[in-house]
């Protein structure tokens, strides 16, 4: 499966990642900062803004699904970052027509 991962440099996104490669799926990382993640086979690493619905969606569409470890607990509003940040992250998923998140 061709699996849309955001936040996959992080604690959370880096374990399911690690699986997803391991089962054998492609998997596109969408993080703010790809030099975190260093090249492997079956994975990309993409620059990603989650605030910027539009651009989201164009960077998930073709994927079987998206998988979320969106992390918002450096911002200095982590509430008002994590509902923003979801609620681009829904809409963005269903603007793509990825059917799964």
């Amino acid at each position: 499966m061709n699996i849309a991962l955001i936040g996959a440099s992080g604690y959370v996104g880096s374990a399911l990642r690690n699986e997803a490669l391991a089962r054998g799926h492609k998997v596109t990382a969408l993080v703010s900062q790809p030099v975190k993640l260093e090249a492997q086979d079956n994975l990309s690493v993409v620059k990603a803004d989650v605030l910027d619905e539009a651009a989201l969606a164009g960077l998930l569409r073709g994927h079987g699904a998206v998988l979320s470890a969106f992390s918002g607990q450096a911002q200095a509003d982590v509430l008002g970052y994590y509902l923003r940040g979801f609620r681009s992250i829904i809409a963005a998923v269903k603007n793509s027509g990825v059917p799964r998140l």
